[in-house]
């Protein structure tokens, strides 16, 4: 079996993050599982993102960075996809957070129960400048799907909210690469997470959900990154 030096790749695709770039790159870097590379994709910023971008890679080296034109966040998502060299990849949005043991409670949960993907808890937080509007968490079992067990709950799994993003969980690289599965350019203002994680459903993965909260996802109206801006 490969041994890998990095156990998860962190995938954050970044556009004109502003002022919530650093909470989010600090959140991942500052992760007990210390054997991570975090792959920053700028995709094309005008804001002074792309500078702080490089200078995350020249005081940590576990950062990676890519600069492009714009294209989207499903074409700086797939660029990053054809980099990373972890057993694992994972995503951030790059105004979102990650709290503390996400990625080393992951993995260990995945290894321990011979898992392609697991899916965690979070919050969703909308915002409005500095103002609360609201928050709830989303809350899963701690349970093990396998194979075609993941298809007789699809239903059960997506109504749970554990089938519609991306970010909310780790997924086994060579499971991803072997199966080709990518993000779908079609898909330029939402959609592109459904697709993706319909993909990887109809391979039959070994899936897990663990009840634990470990992301928060921060909706900031007035605040979006679509695609090709």
């Amino acid at each position: 079996m490969e041994n890998y030096s990095v156990k998860i790749s962190v995938i954050m695709p970044v556009y004109n993050s502003g002022e919530y770039l650093k909470t989010a790159v600090e959140s991942i870097l500052s992760q007990s599982l210390r054997e991570i590379e975090l792959i920053l994709v700028d995709d094309g910023s005008t804001d002074g993102s792309s500078e702080r971008c490089d200078e995350f890679a020249t005081s940590d080296e576990r950062v990676k960075v890519i600069h492009q034109k714009n294209a989207g966040i499903c074409a700086a998502r797939n660029v990053a996809l054809r980099i990373a060299k972890g057993e694992y990849l994972a995503f951030s949005d790059h105004d979102d957070e990650y709290l503390p043991g996400l990625l080393e409670d992951s993995l260990n949960f995945a290894l321990e129960n011979h898992l392609d993907i697991v899916k965690y808890g979070h919050n969703v937080v909308k915002i409005r400048g500095r103002k609360l509007i609201e928050s709830r968490a989303v809350h899963f079992e701690t349970k093990e799907y396998y194979k075609e067990c993941v298809g007789d709950n699809y239903i059960k799994l997506f109504l749970q909210g554990a089938l519609t993003c991306v970010w909310d969980g780790i997924y086994r690289r060579h499971f991803i690469i072997s199966k080709n599965i990518q993000f779908d350019t079609f898909f330029t203002s939402g959609g592109e997470d459904v697709d993706f994680m319909g993909k990887i459903i109809s391979c039959q993965p070994n899936l897990g959900t663990l009840s634990k909260v470990f992301y928060n996802h921060y909706i900031r109206l007035g605040f979006f990154y679509i695609d090709k801006v």
